[in-house]
Formats: C-alpha cells, sequence, structure tokens
C-alpha cells in the first residue's frame, strides 16, 4: 500500500486490523515514513490554528468596530454570534471526529463463544437442564437459555456455567449483566479466564466505556494471550 493512501486512512481512522499492523510496522522500521507522518500531523495541526485564528481575528474586529461603532452594534453583535457559533460547532465537529466508534469497533470484533463444553447428540439421549442450556445456547435462543443456565449455577457453581450464562446475557443485548460477570470470572483465574477478559473489555465498549475498555485490554494483552493481536488492535484505535 502507498503511503500517501495509508497514511489517508490512518487519519480518517478507517484502517483495517491488517492495515494497523503495517502501519505500525512501518512506523517503527521505517524513519522516512516517521518523518511523513509527523509532517503531515504538523501541517493538519498548522492548518486548523490558522482557520482558529482567523476566526478569532475576524470576531476581535468585530468587537474593535461596535466600541468605535455602538449605533449599529446589533448588526455587529448579531454577525459576532454567527462567528461564535460557528466556532463552537466546529470545535465540537473536530472533537467528535477525532472520537472512535466504540459501537462500530464492538460489532467488527464480536462474535459469541462456540459451545466447548456440552455436545449435543440428535439421538435420544436423555433430557437433562445442562443439555437444555447449552442446545438453547446453541440455537441463539438466549432468552431461554438464561435461566436454564440459573438454575445449574444454583447448585453448582462451575465457571462454565457462568461463562456461558454471561455469553447469553451479551447475545440477547445485555451487556451490563454480562460484563459483571465476565469479570467476576475473568479474576477467579479458572477455566475460561482470559476468554472472560476479552469479552468484559467486549462488554465495556459496547457501553461506551473507554476507559474500562483499555483497562481490560492492557490487561489481556499483558497477562493472557488470547485475541491478543486483536485486543492491541482495539487499544491502538483508543489511545
Amino acid at each position: 500500500m502507498k503511503v500517501k493512501e495509508l497514511l489517508d486512512k490512518y487519519f480518517l481512522k478507517t484502517l483495517s486490523e491488517e492495515e494497523l499492523l503495517l502501519f505500525e510496522e512501518r512506523l517503527q522500521n521505517d524513519p522516512d515514513f516517521k518523518a511523513e507522518l509527523e509532517f503531515q500531523e504538523n501541517l493538519r495541526t498548522s492548518i486548523k490554528d490558522v482557520e482558529r485564528d482567523t476566526l478569532k481575528s475576524k470576531l476581535n474586529s468585530f468587537e474593535q468596530e461596535r466600541m468605535t461603532r455602538p449605533t449599529r452594534s446589533w448588526q455587529k453583535w448579531a454577525i459576532a454570534a454567527s462567528i461564535a457559533l460557528i466556532i463552537g460547532v466546529a470545535g465540537l465537529g473536530l472533537y467528535f471526529s477525532n472520537q472512535p466508534n466504540l459501537q462500530k469497533i464492538y460489532a467488527a470484533n464480536y462474535e459469541a463463544y462456540p459451545n466447548t463444553e456440552f455436545n449435543i447428540t440428535r439421538g435420544h439421549e436423555p433430557v437433562s437442564k445442562e443439555r437444555e442450556a447449552f442446545m438453547a445456547y446453541e440455537q441463539t435462543r438466549y432468552q431461554t437459555a438464561i435461566p436454564l443456565f440459573k438454575q445449574l449455577l444454583a447448585t453448582n457453581q462451575n465457571t462454565v456455567f457462568s461463562f456461558y450464562l454471561a455469553q447469553s446475557f451479551l447475545g440477547n443485548n445485555s451487556p451490563k449483566q454480562a460484563q459483571v460477570i465476565f469479570e467476576q470470572t475473568a479474576k477467579e483465574n479458572a477455566e475460561f479466564s482470559a476468554e472472560s477478559q476479552w469479552y468484559a473489555a467486549l462488554c465495556a465498549l459496547k457501553l461506551e466505556q473507554t476507559e474500562d475498555a483499555k483497562r481490560l485490554l492492557k490487561t489481556l494483552i499483558s497477562n493472557k494471550g488470547y485475541k491478543k493481536e486483536q485486543a492491541q488492535a482495539i487499544l491502538a484505535k483508543l489511545e
């Protein structure tokens, strides 16, 4: 990919995960690429500063004229108010354009965890609560799976059941309930600890909790290794 195209996508925050890895590699190993990035960043900052200074200069000139020609102040105040509004809107637009879209990041990375614990055959296997719960989960009938996993946990505090209960909550668009369970499972350092850390971070993204997402991703990267590359790519977008 050409340098210009890569930098344009970087500033527009539209890099794919593969392109982000390429960007980071070139930034570390290519001095010319790093220099061009710094030049482009300085250039964009200068342009924004010039535009902002121009607007402020016009506003100041209107204020000076208002002081010397009070009889026409209402006209200048109207224009001044318009320019102040433009400055405010431009500032807000710049702020929000620089913020990562957490919902898009979540949607791009969320994938329901598969049933790896209970083999569901299609024969005449005896009905059990566990079989019913995992069958409902596999069929994405999360509203049915949730109470079934709760019943299993009432008699057996198995982290596997906790993990899939949280998965069911998340699949049922209840990230807050899922987040609490995922974080608890991750702290227990038992089965599905790393996976729970990952999904807890996804819950934070879904809930627009940027700082919590960053904290969880950093812990995952440093301690676990599960989904490490994806976690690094997301963290780079949040920083």
